[in-house]
């Protein structure tokens, strides 16, 4: 029987597969762990950034096979058995004299014998089995019993090929579900009727606007879609009930908020990402659980945008309430749809919806490159880990006496090739296994090397440490203790088996190359003992009466003679003793100098590990040596090197900024000192302190406000810009980089404050302003960029027409209070100019809010008298209010302006048109012919608004108010 592959093709490809599956699970599992864990910690951020992390988290375990395949790899040390290593060969290649069973197998699997005869020569009969053991290949023979046929080939599947077959049918199924939906939603839209007219155009219009999508977005209505969708990533699409033309505004723009912010969001696509890791991963919990959680934070964070519009939350909750309960989710159009409403998330959507403190912010360009670029740090080396081994294992592969090639791993493709050697004519078959281990085949793999070099002391090096005791000066993660009074002191350090305790008291005189001991004063003592290990070494010196020093020198409690063993190793604890507590630094380092001057003395500091020592020295040396710039500048910069702490790094570095002069030479040093401080709150203290300095050219504190935006804590750089803008002059303040570092700021709150701290010190320039106000334009939060411009509405100049940049600020503001209460400052602190009014109008037709823009308008026509110059622009303000009542109430207002003219009147009956309410049409009418006489020129209009009351009653009361004497004959 003929067959398309060999099992041990089989066996490989499905052991190989399995093993890169298991690889993928682990690696996924952890990503999504690792992406469960944040998405904890950010469980008080908005909805928006939490719907980020599970996207990231779900897109890097679908890039995971990509990438397993093309990132670079690299082996992770103590991990072997816990990612499975791909088991894989590259040839084997056989020898021998006679034809065999060419077999090889590189796990547990079974593999049946087949027979490879040399050319020209007859098959040999042979039935035999080869196992893997170990790395040692054993051959099996069985005689083939009589009568039964001779198939060449037997199939035995091992249980993982059964495995990966599943898989894939798991996988290709749910792959299907996916491709089904597509086609069903395709189909869906194809019946579809578009929304080509009426008020559900216009809004549509207008909220497509709003939310600045720069794809076109395709509206359709339906009878057979239950609930309100959308799909399409190029070419958006938003379906709607057909019942949706009925609806009211308030809900039909809720909805259609909603939609549109699963558009803006590009939801659909994150939806069909987490879909086919899904598929890939279907027998993973934490992938559905990731999947589960990423779509109730998308209708959550949709929420919030309908919520950050300015719809109300009790009205938007009841909108919910409603479509939840009488929409239903077809399953196959949810595949690759994302719905609006599911009873099963409608009550944690309800709650969240009517929770007046939960944040809502969106997820904007600044949060999310950074995010993406982090999860890609994470991701790509995820994929490209591999467990490494400890220990290299090799065996050699024969058969019959000749040596094979190895089984090696790194690729799924495995080739066998069978050499011939002469041999006489004839059939022979393989030599039957023996119990000999010399003469069974065996597989040799090749050596490894271990991705971690071994750094274990061998026994002669502890002896060396032993003998020559610790060396100080290199060791890490050293503790010590120091206890002084008055003369009395006790000194303790420890790093790892090394210990170095030091008692003295009394007056203590050391040599000038802090070696030796010269001195010690009457009733004194300086014990010092080291214990390495098992080796203790101890020097005990005290004075004799007659001043001379009494040296014991004692090893292993053993007295020995003072020698010059004893001498070399109390001139290497000596300097070690400075060093790392810095008793004496003053008069050390005044000897270092007069021996050596400053480059001896800053060598001397390279060998001082501890920061704080260290730093002292260097003040030093800033503070007795007349420096020039050029050595300033070298200190500045082997401090910046050395110094690991950033306490005392700041410390240093406030220091010289108050004290040293501040060329281009130290300047450069100072920014690459003040660069590698990780704590923003030091790296903004170094900063104030240079920043604040009189005399500070402009080229300096640039450089410094470019080394502002490392500082990630929002606060600290707040409150590093407000300091600057207080202790220096505007115009030497407020230069490109100093809104560079602000508009690095991400909290709303902490950016407001940097610019209300500029606009508060005293009435800016116009260029300054204009700069705070582009600064503010980057401002998300509707809240905290209506504060910002109300300050600015209240300095800013009456009779000037306002900046566009002020306007570019304002339109950006989705909340309709929010927009109102601007425009209340701007209207209501004096009277206008036509321009500036005009500006404000042209903000005031952004608010959606009919009531917020009525407000606008009717306190504008308290304030101002409409004029030829500002009428068009009112007007067009009115025409964007939807309401009867508000329009009404607006135009009603105008009317009772004491200054109301005829062009006045007539833009007022032209606007009337839109009133559909017939009591609020026939009250504006009675009070416009109450309060100006309607003559030849003014009555077709007016008759024209009349026309359009179907109300009886309605219309008998606005004749009563045009014609109070009775009816003309001709009416």
């Amino acid at each position: 029987m003929a067959l398309p592959f060999t099992p041990f093709e089989v066996g490989v490809g499905a052991d190989g597969a399995i093993s890169v599956l298991a690889e993928l699970t682990l690696k996924s599992s952890v990503l999504l762990l690792v992406t469960g864990c944040a998405a904890l910690l950010l469980r008080r951020a908005p909805a928006a950034v939490r719907h980020l992390v599970w996207s990231l988290g779900l897109a890097g375990a679908l890039a995971l096979p990509v990438l397993w395949a093309v990132a670079p790899q690299w082996q992770l040390p103590g991990l072997s058995g816990v990612l499975p290593e791909p088991v894989t060969a590259e040839a084997v290649v056989v020898e021998q004299p006679v034809s065999a069973p060419i077999v090889a197998s590189t796990g547990t699997g079974h593999v049946s014998a087949v027979e490879v005869p040399p050319t020209g020569a007859e098959p040999a009969p042979f039935d035999g089995e080869v196992w893997a053991d170990g790395g040692t290949v054993r051959v099996d023979r069985e005689p083939v019993p009589a009568g039964r046929p001779d198939m060449g080939v037997r199939l035995d599947f091992p249980w993982y090929v059964w495995v990966v077959a599943i898989w894939a049918l798991g996988a290709v199924g749910l792959v299907a579900v996916v491709i089904l939906g597509i086609v069903r939603v395709a189909r869906l839209g194809a019946t579809a009727a578009p929304v080509t007219g009426g008020h559900l155009a216009r809004c549509a219009r207008q909220l497509v606007g709003r939310f600045n999508i720069g794809r076109p977005v395709r509206f359709l209505t339906s009878r057979v879609s239950p609930v309100p969708m959308t799909w399409g990533v190029v070419h958006p699409t938003v379906l709607l009930p057909r019942e949706a033309e009925d609806w009211t505004e308030d809900r039909l723009r809720a909805v259609l908020l909603h939609e549109l912010a699963h558009v803006k969001r590009n939801d659909y696509l994150t939806q069909l990402i987490a879909r086919f890791a899904c598929a890939i991963y279907w027998f993973n919990p934490l992938v559905w659980l990731a999947t589960h959680r990423l779509r109730i934070e998308r209708e959550l964070a949709c929420d919030d945008a309908v919520l950050r519009a300015g719809s109300k939350a009790s009205a938007y909750a009841g909108h919910l309430l409603e479509i939840a309960r009488s929409l239903r989710v077809e399953p196959m159009t949810s595949v690759a749809s994302v719905a609006m409403a599911r009873p099963s998330q409608l009550s944690g959507r309800l709650l969240a919806v009517l929770d007046a403190r939960r944040a809502r912010a969106g997820v904007t360009a600044k949060l999310a490159v950074p995010a993406a670029l982090m999860a890609a740090l994470v991701v790509i080396p995820l994929a490209g880990a591999s467990a490494s081994s400890e220990a290299d294992s090799s065996a050699d592969v024969s058969v019959g006496g000749e040596q094979a090639s190895s089984i090696t791993r790194g690729s799924a493709d495995v080739s066998l090739t069978a050499k011939h050697t002469a041999r006489p004519p004839g059939r022979q078959t393989a030599p039957a296994a023996t119990s000999d281990p010399s003469e069974r085949p065996t597989i040799r793999r090749p050596p490894r090397r271990s991705a971690v070099p071994s750094f274990r002391p061998t026994a002669p090096d502890l002896l060396t440490a032993a003998l020559q005791g610790c060396d100080w000066d290199r060791l890490e993660r050293t503790s010590s203790s120091m206890n002084i009074d008055d003369e009395r002191m006790r000194i303790r350090i420890r790093a790892g088996d090394c210990e170095l305790d030091i008692d003295a008291d009394g007056e203590i005189e050391f040599s000038e190359d802090d070696t030796d001991v010269v001195s010690i004063s009457r009733r004194g003592y300086l014990d010092i003992e080291e214990k390495v290990g098992r080796t203790v070494r101890r020097l005990e010196i005290e004075p004799a009466a007659d001043g001379t020093l009494v040296r014991r020198w004692r090893v292993n409690g053993e007295t020995r003679p003072y020698d010059d063993e004893a001498r070399a190793w109390l001139a290497r604890i000596l300097p070690m003793l400075f060093r790392a507590t810095g008793i004496g630094a003053e008069q050390r380092a005044e000897r270092i100098l007069a021996r050596g001057g400053v480059d001896a003395l800053m060598q001397e500091i390279s060998l001082i590990t501890s920061d704080y020592v260290a730093r002292r020295y260097f003040a030093i040396l800033l503070e007795r040596v007349d420096l020039d710039p050029a050595t300033v500048g070298r200190v500045v910069r082997q401090a910046g090197q050395e110094i690991g702490s950033d306490f005392e790094l700041a410390r240093l570095l406030v220091t010289v900024a108050e004290n040293q002069p501040l060329d281009e030479t130290v300047r450069a040093a100072y920014v690459e000192a003040a660069g590698s401080i990780e704590s923003d709150f030091e790296h903004r203290r170094v900063l104030t302190a240079i920043l604040q300095r009189e005399g500070l050219s402009r080229e300096v504190a640039d450089a410094m406000l470019r080394s502002a935006r490392d500082i990630e804590s929002d606060f600290e750089l707040a409150r590093l810009l407000i300091e600057l803008v207080e202790a220096r002059p505007l115009d030497e303040t407020l230069t490109p980089a100093f809104f560079d570092a602000a508009n690095s700021i991400d909290s709303d709150f902490e950016h407001r404050r940097v610019l209300a701290a500029v606009v508060s010190k005293g009435t800016p320039s116009i260029e300054v302003l204009d700069r705070t106000l582009e600064s503010a334009i980057t401002i998300s939060s509707d809240f905290e960029l209506g504060r910002l411009l109300a300050q600015v509405a209240e300095v800013y100049p009456v009779d000037r027409a306002l900046p566009a940049s002020y306007l570019t600020a304002a339109k950006t503001i989705s909340s309709g209070h929010e927009a109102g209460r601007v425009l209340h400052y701007l209207i209501g602190r004096a009277r206008l100019s036509p321009e500036a009014l005009n500006g404000v109008l042209e903000i005031a037709e952004t608010v959606e809010e009919d009531f917020e823009l009525g407000r606008v308008l009717t306190a504008v026509v308290k304030e101002h008298t409409l004029t030829d110059a500002t009428r068009p622009a009112f007007f067009r303000a009115a025409g964007e209010i939807g309401s009867d009542f508000e329009l009404g109430q607006v135009l009603r207002a105008v009317v009772d302006q004491e200054s109301l003219t005829a062009p006045t009147v007539a833009a007022v009956l032209a606007a009337a048109l839109e009133i559909e309410s017939d009591f609020e049409l026939a009250r504006l009418l009675v009070r416009v012919a109450e309060a100006f006489p309607i003559d030849d020129d003014l009555r077709p209009a007016f008759m024209r608004a009349l026309d359009t009351i179907d109300s009886r009653h309605e219309r008998e009361r606005v004749l009563s108010a045009l014609y109070p004497r009775g009816r003309p004959a001709d009416q």
